[in-house]
């Protein structure tokens, strides 16, 4: 859990308060660890707080400062910000999706090139795929994702439309269930290396887990 702040009295430059800084923030589950991608859609001060869970609640566990020197314009926020964040996780395996083919959150993907993405299923399930874009319209997207089940194995086919930066994401129930659908994976697409392009309004945090806490182990990337 995380709270990202803007600091409007220390900055010298004024940030937009219908800006939704949640938006601007990317947590990348990768296995044991969380990668935190925080993007910063002006120039000024920011502080990031992190929570950890435990059985009395969410304590605060660190926050940091971060300072945006740079004179950003046309920052975008990432296509959605999910509370389980981008890869498989803890939710994706309860509801039972087994991930084979892709274990962590980012893939690189090329215009007009399929990737398939595959899961053991160990539970019956229904499930929904959804594209994201921040300004293509779903009706248009859904012609680029579709999903088959074979026997105990989900395979979703996946390709974008033009370059940018997408997300797809997973919705499942118990099959025969007559409640609605659940997020339960979710994947950051680009059709450009996002692990290798530097972006001078982009960092990283990446944050080692043990449990269900948030040990303090802690470096920018």
């Amino acid at each position: 859990m995380y709270k990202l702040y803007f600091n409007h009295q220390l900055s010298t430059t004024k940030l937009s308060e219908e800006i939704q800084l949640d938006r601007y923030v990317a947590v990348m589950n990768n296995k044991s660890a969380v990668n935190f991608r925080i993007r910063f859609p002006g120039e000024g001060i920011y502080k990031m707080e992190l929570y950890g869970g435990s059985p009395t609640g969410f304590p605060l566990i660190c926050s940091f400062r971060l300072d945006c020197n740079e004179d950003v314009s046309n920052v975008k926020p990432f296509p959605c910000n999910p509370e389980a964040g981008f890869g498989p996780n803890l939710v994706t395996t309860a509801a039972g999706l087994d991930p084979e083919s892709h274990k962590t959150g980012f893939i690189n993907i090329k215009k007009s090139k399929t990737v398939n993405i595959r899961f053991n299923l160990t539970k019956q399930v229904l499930v929904q795929t959804v594209l994201v874009h921040n300004n293509i319209k779903e009706n248009v997207l859904n012609q680029h994702v579709n999903h088959k089940i074979k026997g105990q194995e989900l395979e979703v086919n996946v390709e974008v439309p033009q370059q940018g930066e997408y997300a797809l994401q997973i919705h499942t129930k118990p099959k025969g269930s007559s409640e609605p659908f659940k997020n339960t994976c979710n994947y950051l697409l680009a059709s450009e290396d996002m692990n290798k392009k530097k972006r001078f309004y982009e960092v990283s945090l990446h944050i080692e887990l043990s449990l269900h806490l948030l040990i303090p182990l802690f470096r920018l990337i």
